[in-house]
């Protein structure tokens, strides 16, 4: 957004919420960033917007009690802002749901250009032996976003040819890393899987080039940004429906949707497209015909919520 901002002359600009200008700047409009939920501050400006990227009560792993502390914490910051400005509907609801009658906006994020660019697809997969089918899951290594069930899937699955690239930050849950990779190993798998790590978007773009099939596991999502990237680059997607991703892939035309926790349905899914590679190929050229979201379109829809939110009255 910043420096979509600077090339169309928006006077948007950072302000480090420890900087003694954000009290003393006179602003007419902060927007806060969710990151910093318990910190917003409406006397520190004019008009006040929260941008939500997501609530952690949205944390499927909670139990009832935390779920309700951290709740009622949500509610005092989204009532000290004037707009809601989330990233997705699913956040946007839970808003809503939080503090009704609160103004909340939709504006769902862009696709970074590197993800646009049209690769020529490798023909074959490790060590270019017989036909691979190259899966491919970027998340970080967190519970919530279903790497074990696939890690069980594939186990089940391993009489067929498949790799499996997994791309995601390891380093936040350690214990969790460590034992996704004893899971696979107990389940005959783990020289089949390549854990990347993080990588950079152009790094991960490349990857998307290079593999077949973008398999997305996960509990919860606000918006689903990879999704996007995966649908952008033209990769055929197997995702839980999750945040926008019944908007973002089109089931049974640029990939196939299961709804959360429905593994058996993720499973048969995989299973007929490692079998039946014409299926993956309908559904790939079928997602390299769809039309892309750009920061562009996020930055017009922002610009025109905060300069509605700035204005006198």
């Amino acid at each position: 957004m910043l420096e979509r901002a600077r090339a169309e002359g928006f006077p948007l600009r950072a302000v480090d919420p420890d900087d003694p200008a954000l009290a003393a700047g006179g602003w007419d409009l902060l927007v806060w960033d969710s990151l910093l939920l318990d910190r917003v501050d409406p006397a520190a400006a004019r008009r006040t917007i929260l941008l939500l990227h997501y609530l952690p009560s949205l944390d499927p792993r909670l139990d009832a009690s935390a779920r309700a502390a951290l709740q009622e914490a949500e509610r005092r910051s989204l009532r000290r802002a004037d707009r809601v400005l989330a990233a997705g509907a699913p956040v946007a609801d839970a808003a809503r749901a939080l503090v009704p009658g609160a103004t909340v906006h939709v504006c769902e994020p862009g696709v970074a250009p590197v993800f646009l660019q049209r690769r020529p697809r490798a023909a074959a997969g490790p060590g270019d032996g017989a036909p691979v089918t190259r899966l491919l899951t970027a998340a970080h290594l967190l519970p919530g976003k279903g790497h074990a069930h696939l890690v069980d899937i594939l186990g089940d699955l391993r009489e067929l040819a498949w790799h499996w690239h997994v791309v995601g930050d390891d380093g936040v849950e350690p214990a969790l890393a460590r034992a996704l990779r004893e899971r696979a190993g107990r389940a005959g798998i783990g020289s089949r899987i390549t854990w990347h790590g993080a990588l950079e978007q152009a790094e991960l773009a490349g990857l998307m080039a290079r593999c077949d099939l973008f398999v997305f596991p996960s509990l919860f999502e606000a918006y689903g940004t990879v999704l996007a990237e995966a649908a952008a680059a033209g990769m055929p997607v197997l995702s839980t429906r999750v945040g926008a991703a019944g908007d973002l892939v089109r089931h049974g035309v640029s990939g196939l949707l299961v709804e959360v926790g429905d593994w058996g349905g993720l499973a048969g899914h995989l299973r007929l497209l490692l079998l039946e590679p014409e299926r993956l190929a309908a559904l790939r050229g079928n997602a390299d015909a769809l039309p892309v979201r750009g920061w562009e379109d996020a930055f017009r829809e922002f610009r025109a919520i905060c300069e509605d939110t700035a204005a006198p009255g």
